[in-house]
């Protein structure tokens, strides 16, 4: 079978969905725009191995729909068991998926038969990181476990063909679409880590058929999130609203939510899919819990932590949300909840061993500095230094975690207790600072010069162009000193993605030494709206370079830089 792949990834593209071992040649040749079809399970029973899908499987074993209780007899074997080579689906893969980053998913119900993946959510799903996916013949009109069906199916075929993250797979929907989503949220929370309906809630009349209200109560011990959009100007708005407050569990003088979640109410919207940026702050919050757990600064854990109507994200890194005496940043950094009370000292710490001790905290190279503090009595601490050195910071780059390694220089110092303590930092963009130049290797035009990517407009209207016949074409910012270097944030040009992909990104001290350097896009992909390289730790730098390794994904040697970004501790006096 010849190689499956898409034909123009930056286009959304109706995708048949095949059994793999039934696509044959032939067919393959007339539209290589394939994603492998898998089943969900090989069998009917896969579908319900759990006690709550055996249950959700003996009452749709002669029901058609839930919303509608419709009795008509369909084995459910007819409702899940369709030949996979029948089904199609609208997917979108974003610019800049590479099989070197896993990627999330997001899958769309719709409430006709046709599928349906909003158009004007795919900014949102490239800005994200997301595939979008719509299965075909899905609509109101199918029972409802085929509906499942297709979904979970949706997830399979796609998780086949890409490196997918399990741990950002959500589903949403519109109207009974959004019906659908909540129904395989609540029975596959293994598949589902996060569910996002639309104009549609389930009453307790519908979920009583079957959960209790003591299954329902601990279903946000689950870990997945939930937001349920409801438009103020849509029919069904008090009828949802009165819906979506029976998903809270009222004990005696207590009221618990099911899910962890919130209703989401838009503005001036009516019975349709949510505009992208409402969708987007949703988005963002279903996505919180996966994308909290790889934050490496405090900013970006904040970011994603909290509900947007939630008064506690307006609050800082010097804050202390659970009350237990630590700051909000210091719980941060030592890889414990802000957001949770926790027993034990105010700062963990370490005895050393000997002349040596390690102490683990999150890596913290923009949003705070740690000190290394010294006691022999856990009362008086000196910071001072006390003969104790920093020897070397090192860190998984697969985890937010980081260890530094501190050594008693002096006999004195030895067996000590050591904790690490965080201090909160001001962030600027320094290549906004003064004095700051950009160069370039060669010039497309006097109207596409180098400083164009350092003038504050990261939308593309303004933008660096190299020509596109010089092999191994840069562009690089002096800052004028050395500066200490957090993050690097690129943004790429908007119809041009394919262009801003195999590069590298060096940064360099003042006599031109490369102190820390990161490749991007050199096997496959390309840059989305920006790429962000966060440092694993922050490093002294002058020079920020960025280089073409070869030929770019348009096949020529176009380097265009609509904004660069530099990103560190606000410069002292």
């Amino acid at each position: 079978m010849p190689p499956i792949s898409f034909r123009n990834p930056s286009h959304r593209t109706r995708a048949i969905l095949a059994l793999a071992l039934l696509v044959s040649p032939a067919k393959a040749e007339r539209n290589d725009n394939y994603v492998i079809h898998t089943k969900y399970s090989n069998t009917v029973d896969g579908y319900f191995t759990t006690p709550d899908q055996q249950k959700a499987r003996a009452y749709f074993e002669n029901k058609k729909i839930i919303d509608a209780d419709d009795n008509a007899t369909i084995p459910i074997s007819t409702q899940v068991g369709f030949a996979a080579s029948t089904q199609n689906a609208d997917v979108y893969l974003p610019n800049s998926y590479s099989e070197e980053r896993p990627v999330g998913i997001y899958i769309h119900i719709s409430a006709g038969n046709s599928a349906s993946l909003p158009s004007n959510f795919d900014a949102v799903l490239e800005e994200n990181y997301l595939i979008g996916g719509s299965p075909d013949n899905a609509g109101n009109s199918q029972h409802d476990m085929w509906r499942v069906a297709r979904a979970l199916d949706l997830v399979s075929s796609l998780k086949a063909r890409y490196q997918v993250d399990d741990s950002r797979v959500y589903i949403g929907g519109l109207s009974g679409g959004a019906l659908i989503s909540i129904l395989s949220g609540m029975l596959y929370p293994d598949v589902f880590t996060g569910v996002i309906p639309t104009e549609h809630s389930m009453s307790s009349s519908y979920w009583q058929k079957i959960f209790t209200r003591d299954e329902m109560s601990v279903m946000a011990a689950r870990g997945q999130r939930w937001c349920h959009i409801i438009g103020s100007e849509s029919y069904a708005y008090y009828a949802l609203l009165a819906w979506a407050g029976q998903w809270r569990y009222h004990y005696g003088g207590s009221s618990l939510p099911f899910f962890d979640g919130y209703t989401h109410v838009v503005e001036g919207m009516t019975h349709t899919n949510a505009p992208p940026a409402e969708f987007e702050t949703c988005l963002r919050w279903v996505d919180g819990r996966a994308m909290r757990s790889r934050a490496v600064t405090f900013g970006e854990w904040s970011d994603f932590a909290f509900r947007p109507d939630d008064p506690a994200s307006l609050r800082g890194a010097s804050d202390d949300f659970d009350g237990d005496q630590r700051n909000n940043l210091r719980e941060f950094l030592t890889d414990t909840d802000p957001c949770a009370p926790d027993a034990g000292p105010a700062v963990p710490l370490i005895r050393a061993s000997g002349r040596h001790a390690l102490l683990h905290y999150r890596r913290n190279a923009l949003d705070g500095k740690i000190a290394v503090e010294t006691s022999s009595d856990l009362t008086d601490w000196d910071t001072t230094g006390n003969g104790v050195d920093v020897i070397g910071t090192t860190h998984d780059p697969a985890s937010p975690m980081a260890t530094v390694e501190v050594a008693a220089t002096e006999k004195s110092a030895m067996r000590q207790f050591y904790r690490a303590t965080p201090h909160a930092v001001s962030l600027v963009n320094l290549a906004s600072l003064p004095g700051v130049s950009a160069s370039q290797s060669t010039n497309y035009s006097s109207s596409y010069l180098a400083a164009l990517a350092i003038d504050g407009d990261p939308d593309g209207a303004s933008f660096s162009h190299t020509d596109s016949s010089t092999p191994g074409n840069w562009w690089e910012a002096n800052l004028s000193t050395e500066r200490e270097v957090g993050r690097v944030v690129i943004y790429n040009r908007d119809r041009y993605f394919k262009r801003l992909s195999n590069f590298r990104i060096e940064i360099k001290n003042s006599a031109g030494e490369i102190v820390a350097q990161q490749d991007y896009f050199r096997s496959s992909g390309y840059c989305g709206k920006r790429t962000v390289w966060n440092l694993p730790q922050s490093v002294d730098g002058q020079f920020i370079r960025i280089t073409l390794l070869g030929a770019n994904r348009n096949n020529d040697n176009v380097l265009c830089l609509p904004e660069v970004q530099i990103i560190g501790p606000q410069p002292q006096g």
